[in-house]
């Protein structure tokens, strides 16, 4: 029912650019009902991407690593001090913010897992951070060093120098061309997506 209600907005919406955005950083953070199973926590992550896909890719990247879909996606729940798991981390690094081989470590993703304990969800709706589960220890992620929890390594990540160039060439690609942007063209759109990592700029750049 609730891929039938997307289906149907799409159709009908004022506004059909907003969904197809929608639907792009939908695949981008990829979630799927098949693991999730819960229709509101897949319906709670639409609302959010929908919100945010003009908005600061910082604060949706956020949005992204604390939604309850995703916690379930990519094995979070289990996510404890003493015993991290590493896909969200190693996701969010490889294929949310950063891609493949672009400078983090394995020493990187160990340390991501560690920030990212103590969230978790509960019933069919919210995700929630239960202090008890963080390990509030000392990490090392992309060459920083400090008790960092899951909005500092959001921060450190896509903050690094390496995000903006594949954020920028994830969307050209999703809306422009199959083909890779070219040097120039991809260094265009990192200075519209800027220090802000405005989407709306980039959007509209692209």
């Amino acid at each position: 029912e609730l891929s039938r209600w997307w289906v149907r907005r799409m159709i009908a919406v004022e506004q059909p650019f907003v969904e197809k955005l929608t639907l792009l950083w939908h695949n981008h953070f990829a979630t799927s009902a098949s693991k999730v199973k819960i229709a509101n926590q897949m319906a709670i992550q639409n609302k959010t991407l929908r919100e945010h896909v003009l908005g600061d890719f910082g604060t949706l990247a956020y949005a992204m690593l604390t939604d309850p879909a995703m916690i379930v996606w990519l094995d979070g729940r289990g996510n404890k001090s003493g015993s991290p798991n590493e896909n969200l981390a190693r996701e969010f690094m490889e294929l949310f913010a950063l891609g493949h081989g672009s400078g983090y470590s394995e020493r990187d993703v160990r340390e991501g897992a560690r920030a990212l304990t103590g969230w978790t969800t509960r019933g069919d709706q919210k995700s929630v951070f239960v202090a008890k589960y963080h390990d509030g220890g000392k990490k090392s992620i992309l060459g920083s060093n400090g008790k960092f929890d899951a909005a500092d390594f959001c921060n450190l990540v896509v903050s690094h120098r390496k995000s903006a160039e594949f954020v920028s060439g994830r969307l050209w690609q999703q809306l422009a061309s199959d083909t890779p942007a070219s040097k120039g063209t991809l260094q265009r759109l990192t200075t519209a997506y800027g220090r802000g990592r405005d989407l709306r700029a980039l959007t509209a750049a692209v």
